[in-house]
């Protein structure tokens, strides 16, 4: 299993086995805290081979400032098969976005959302909470 991309961004959509990405981006701008970013999605193109194919568990965690775990933001059951256009694949694609409500910021700083499948580690998306300098605020 990999990941050949993870990605926030303003919306996804997938269709017929493609990845749409709207507007990616790792960095938001606040004027105070706490804040909260409402209607974002994460999208992640994963590759499983032959041999991983079935049913798997892709989690995203919210990592703190700390670089500690703070909250679960999706879980989400896939299932990866083979067919027959794929028969002759020795690994294929699957398209992953997870929408998400709201993300809570107490305080400017360094995280990250951390992708795992079945518990493994897979992929990590950084996400850098500054004070705003001017201009308008990205939420």
């Amino acid at each position: 299993m990999e990941a050949h991309f993870f990605t926030l961004c303003e919306a996804a959509t997938q269709a017929a086995g493609s990845l749409n990405i709207l507007g990616t981006f790792d960095t938001f701008l606040f004027d105070e805290m706490p804040n909260v970013i409402h209607c974002k999605a994460f999208a992640s193109l994963l590759r499983f081979t032959r041999s991983e194919a079935g049913i798997h568990v892709v989690r995203l965690a919210f990592i703190d400032a700390d670089g500690k775990p703070s909250g679960q933001l999706h879980e989400e059951k896939i299932t990866v098969k083979f067919n027959d256009a794929s028969a002759a694949f020795s690994s294929l694609t699957y398209p992953f976005l997870a929408k998400i409500n709201e993300m809570r910021f107490d305080e400017y700083g360094d995280f990250s959302v951390d992708l795992s499948i079945d518990g493994t580690h897979v992929a990590s998306c950084p996400l850098f909470v500054r004070k705003r300098m001017g201009g308008t605020s990205r939420a």
